[in-house]
Parts: structure tokens; sequence; C-alpha cells
């Protein structure tokens, strides 16, 4: 009787251990980090289809570069061990053994040379071929030996070789092609590709095998598709756990419950304006009238509760060739904005009008811009789309058909410089081949190019500087600010710093996840 009774009890408890051990597995072992950084779908995952910050935010964690980034944007190994200039136009590069992609191959020299070429491969048409267009050849000379040949002495050879050298597998690619890779991506990154869940999340899930040890220190990465006005709600609430990039008010407004931390950093993200110098506004008065129109400390105030530093032009502070500790701002003189387009023929009774195309994240410092503007008699109607479609109206459609698809005289959104050297940002918002310009100035072109052949650093740094000066004397862009970055996260996420360049970058690859 006492035998019968003891299977019976053992028989009926099975079921119960089972989901104990079921749920303590899934709630011990498995830790999730779940984090808002866009608020919808960005327009590529793998890194020869995209050119914006939403994509690379994802990019970044399943594939790794050439060379990493200390917090201060200092370079430092990655999948390169070492590098060394042969010539002037010659760098000889060692890279890390052992690693392996995702699906078991081993990364070799040859993968590096095919991932260079896919980006230049005119028949690709990847966004990053004009970013990595001073290259003329990889040389393979062993199997973890390669040497970049550029077609001039090119000084932001590695600071371009931070972000916009992921490496892709060569062997999987040449069996299954770059379409039905893009479905599935597989790098040598911290986590691999997982799904996506149209509109809602993108899931990404540890690499075991990542060749850093001890990282990653989570499980699952899950990128949350959340409007941008809700991103403070949401943590607030523990939807996700890691807002990147909250608003000045949202932080302010956070900062108050405990079970919220933050922080803070100024890095190089800012507010970018850019103008079409054509129309009406290819007469340079007319574009500082634009700029004595807008109050930029009011912009901080309303756009991030003045955690930020007004930028006198396009180079930030703290960046590698940015004259912005030797410019004053442009005044806030309504004014004198005023007397400079009455000259022009344009007043409160005839307004000047103009078109904008304003990125989601950048909609409420744009808006102030636009009071700011109707004030002088300038009038903008603006169109707010989310940051991903941005990119594809503007810089990807720049760069896979030649030309944006907005044909208007502004475009706004808040971008980051993910390389710390200024003439990237130079670059890419105002040379006439940068994919988020919607400018063309020959002897602009002229002055960057002639900045960026030297491989003297500090030469490089006094000629990008005169390159920032001459953009502020143009007025080719209406400047704002340097923003402060406020990560926001619940108590039980420990985050060791923010790398200057304001990108994501390793930010969350060595985040903890407490009990």
């Amino acid at each position: 009787m006492s035998i019968k009774i003891k299977r019976t009890w053992i028989k009926e408890l099975i079921p119960t251990l089972l989901f104990f051990f079921a749920f303590t597995s899934n709630s011990w072992a498995q830790k999730e980090l779940r984090v808002v950084y866009f608020s919808s779908e960005p327009p590529a995952i793998v890194p020869y289809r995209a050119f914006d910050p939403d994509s690379y935010a994802v990019i970044n964690y399943i594939f790794d570069k050439l060379i990493g980034f200390d917090y201060e944007g200092n370079p430092r190994p990655w999948l390169a061990v070492s590098w060394k200039r042969i010539d002037p136009l010659t760098t000889e590069f060692k890279l890390r053994q052992g690693v392996k992609f995702h699906n078991g191959d081993e990364l070799t020299a040859e993968d590096v040379k095919f991932t260079i070429e896919t980006h230049l491969n005119p028949e690709i048409k990847s966004p990053t071929r004009g970013i990595l267009s001073s290259i003329k050849e990889v040389q393979v000379i062993d199997k973890y030996t390669f040497r970049i040949i550029t077609h001039f002495p090119d000084g932001m050879l590695i600071y371009r070789l931070h972000m916009f050298s992921d490496v892709l597998p060569s062997k999987l690619i040449k069996q299954i092609g770059y379409d039905e890779f893009a479905k599935n991506p597989v790098g040598t990154g911290p986590f691999k590709f997982h799904s996506i869940e149209k509109g809602k999340r993108i899931i990404l899930v540890k690499n075991e095998n990542y060749w850093q040890s001890g990282w990653p220190k989570y499980d699952k990465l899950i990128f949350e598709l959340i409007p941008e006005k809700d991103w403070a709600n949401a943590l607030l609430e523990g939807r996700v756990d890691v807002v990147f990039n909250l608003l000045g008010k949202d932080a302010i407004r956070l900062g108050k419950f405990p079970e919220i931390k933050l922080m803070r950093k100024l890095v190089h993200i800012s507010y970018q304006v850019t103008l079409a110098n054509r129309g009406p506004l290819e007469d340079v008065e007319v574009r500082k009238a634009l700029n004595y129109a807008v109050n930029r400390a009011k912009l901080l105030r309303v756009g991030d509760a003045g955690f930020g530093k007004i930028n006198p032009s396009l180079g930030k502070f703290g960046e590698l060739g940015s004259a912005a500790n030797e410019l004053q701002p442009y005044p806030y003189d309504p004014k004198k904005a005023q007397e400079i387009l009455s000259k022009k023929g344009y007043t409160k009774e005839k307004p000047l009008k103009l078109t904008a195309l304003v990125s989601d994240l950048a909609a409420t410092v744009f808006s102030a811009i636009k009071q700011d503007l109707a004030a002088v008699g300038v009038i903008v109607e603006d169109k707010v789309v989310p940051r991903s479609e941005w990119a594809l109206k503007i810089p990807i459609a720049k760069m896979t058909k030649g030309k944006p698809d907005f044909n208007g005289d502004m475009a706004a959104s808040m971008v980051d410089n993910p390389i710390k050297d200024a003439a990237f940002h130079y670059f890419i918002f105002l040379h006439s081949q940068g994919p988020f310009s919607i400018m063309s100035d020959p002897e602009y072109d002229k002055k960057l190019e002639w900045a960026i052949a030297t491989v003297d650093e500090k030469e490089h740094e006094s000629r990008l500087k005169e390159v920032d000066k001459m953009i502020y004397e143009n007025a080719y862009m209406i400047f704002t600010y340097q923003r402060e970055l406020v990560i926001g996260m619940r108590k039980n996420i420990v985050i060791k710093g923010i790398v200057i360049n304001g990108h994501m970058d390793n930010v969350l690859w060595d985040a903890e996840i407490l009990k």
C-alpha cells in the first residue's frame, strides 16, 4: 500500500518538476536585453546595403570591423591586430587568427579583400562605395596578411575602416548570393541574426563562440520598434531595458524615478540641417540670413533641455579637424536676417518659400527652426518621416540611384559621426558625392579633397579646420548644436561607458544584466 502511494505521489509530481525546471531554465539562463534605438525597421541589416545609423546599430552587433575604437574614439586593434604604413599609398594589416564566422568558416585575408571589393563594385550599388572610394585595391599577402593600396595618400583611411569594414564571409556569399545573404546575414560579431518580427522587433542571439572571451554577457539582444514619442514610457513601464538617444525633456522626467538610471556625454551628434545651394539658396547672403534668424539657445532648450553645446559650424567639439574652438556661432539677430532678406525681395507679405524633408528624431528641433524662420518671412513646408524612411529617400537613394528621392531645399536629421574624423561629416553632408548632401559646390569639393590627401595627421587636422571655416563662411547649412547623448536604462542594467562618436558601437556589447 505504501509503495503504491509513493509511486502515485512521484507520478503526480513529475509535471510540476518539469514546469519548474523549464521555468528556471528560461528565467535564469536566458537573459534578454531589450533596447529601443529606432522607430521602424532600418533600411538594411547588411553593410553593403546600408549607410545610416539605424542599420549600423544592428549591423555592428552581427559583424566585426577591422579597426576598433575606445570610448574616446582612438583606434585600437579589432579584427586587425596591427597595421603599418609601407609608403604613402600602402598600409599593411595583420588579421587576428582563429576567428570564425557564425557558420563556422574561418576569417581570412581573402574575406577582407572580398568585402572591400564588394563595396567598390558599382554593380552592387553599395551605399558605402563613396566613403571607401579612396581604396584602389586590396592585396592578399598570406592567409592573415593583406595590404590596402589607395589612390592618394589618405589621412582618413584608418578612421574609415573603423565603421565601414564589417567583414563578410566570402565563401558563403559566393555560394548563396548577396540577396539571399541579406535575408539571413552571417558575420563574426558577438550576436547572430535570429529573426525580424515585421513592425515589432529585430532579434539577435548570443554568439557562443565569439573570439572575445566573456562577451556578450547576455543571451538575446532585441531591438524593439516603438514610435519615438513612446520611448520614455516604454522604459518606465519596463517594456524595454535601454533607450539610446533620450530627448532632454524625457531625461529630466525619467531622472526622478529610482528604477531608472541615466548616462550622459557630449558626443559627436548634431541636428544637421543641410541646404540645397540652388534657387534662392544659391545666394550665400540668403543662407547667412537663415542662420541669423535661428535662436540656437532656444533650440538647445527645446530639443534637449539644455543637454548640449552650440556649434558654430559643422565640426563638433572633440572631432579631429573641427574648428569649433576657433569660431563664434552666428548670433541670433532676426533684425539682420530681415534686412538681408528684404534686400533680396523677401518680406512677410512676400515670403521666401522653402520645402524640407525632416527625420522624426529631428522634428522637435526643426519645428523650432521653422518658427524662427517664419518670424523673418521664410515659410517652410516640411514633411516629417521616420529616420529609416528619411535614409531611404536621401543617402540610400543617392548611393544606389545616383540622386536622392527628394528635390527640396532643406533636409534635417539627427546624425552621429561614427569615426571621429570630421572629414566624414564634411564629405557626407556637403561634398557633391556625399550621400547626405543636397548641394554641389566644385570649390568646396576641391578643398575637402585637398584636406584629406595627406597622411600626416597634424597636417590633415590643420587642413580640415580650413574646410570647417569655409563651411562657416559660406553658411552651407543651418548650424545647430552638439548633443549630450543621454542613455536611459533600468536600474539592473550596467553599461560601462558611451563612445564619443555617439554610436552604439560596443556600448551594449559588454553590457550586463543584473538579477
